[in-house]
């Protein structure tokens, strides 16, 4: 599999060169709060780069957010990742947030059993 990377406008793009899935990672950074906004199918081709797009974030910010509400599927390889993250943040004495969660990703969480490990605001699918 290979995974094609480009920045455009300020935003990381992984386009899987087999199937045409494209992933968007945006991320902003104010006053030592970062902001990730990864859009599309979070699966096991973009953790390496999720992950070093949010170990960066944590080495330079004392509170991350990560907003999942473009998010249409996460793959446990990408939740346990965040789980790293979520440990290197509390080394830090830093704060992670997930927000913008709807069911779909929020049973992701809840089948793993990690609904009480994050910080996570949620929000309502309308799509059912």
């Amino acid at each position: 599999m290979s995974i094609n990377r480009r920045i455009e406008e300020g935003c990381l793009i992984l386009e899987n060169t087999e199937n045409g899935e494209i992933v968007r990672i945006r991320e902003t950074i104010d006053g030592g709060r970062a902001k990730v906004e990864p859009e599309g199918r979070l699966t096991q081709e973009a953790v390496h780069d999720l992950e070093d797009e949010l170990t960066s974030m944590v080495l330079m910010c004392r509170q991350v957010t990560i907003d999942m509400s473009s998010v249409q599927y996460i793959s446990n390889s990408v939740i346990h990742m965040i789980l790293k993250i979520q440990h290197m943040m509390d080394d830090q004495e830093g704060t992670l947030k997930i927000s913008g969660v709807g069911d779909s990703i929020w049973s992701r969480f809840q089948e793993m059993g990690l609904e009480d490990v994050f910080e996570i605001e949620r929000t309502q699918d309308f799509l059912q």
